[in-house]
């Protein structure tokens, strides 16, 4: 999970990045303007969300260093088929520039997590 989550975190650099995940959609203004540390923090609150286990739970994270920050709340549990789900609240900003939605993530065989499978 770790790797995977890392890998969509990596994405969010967007500055030819190479990785399975394209995470664009979070808006490739705001995604353009996190530092790596930025993107690690956001990887960071992903997983702490992803392991939350009340709904409702919020991890905020914020870099003194850039000034980018976010959040990312968990939003409902849910099943696709026999899998297991969460809705996530995503929000970033960077260099006075916010993003975000909610995004569906789905537990896979191997402890993984993948968009909306």
């Amino acid at each position: 999970m770790r790797r995977i989550l890392f890998v969509a975190a990596a994405a969010l650099l967007a500055a030819g990045s190479a990785s399975a995940f394209n995470l664009s959609f979070l808006g490739n203004s705001v995604t353009q303007r996190l530092t790596r540390a930025d993107a690690e923090m956001l990887n960071a609150a992903v997983h702490a969300a992803l392991a939350a286990e009340q709904e409702g739970a919020e991890q905020h994270w914020s870099n003194p260093e850039t000034g980018a920050s976010g959040s990312v709340k968990f939003r409902r549990a849910f099943e696709r088929g026999n899998t297991p789900c969460r809705s996530l609240q995503i929000k970033t900003t960077a260099q006075a520039t916010t993003a975000g939605g909610v995004y569906e993530l789905c537990r896979q065989a191997d402890g993984s997590w993948t968009f909306g499978s």
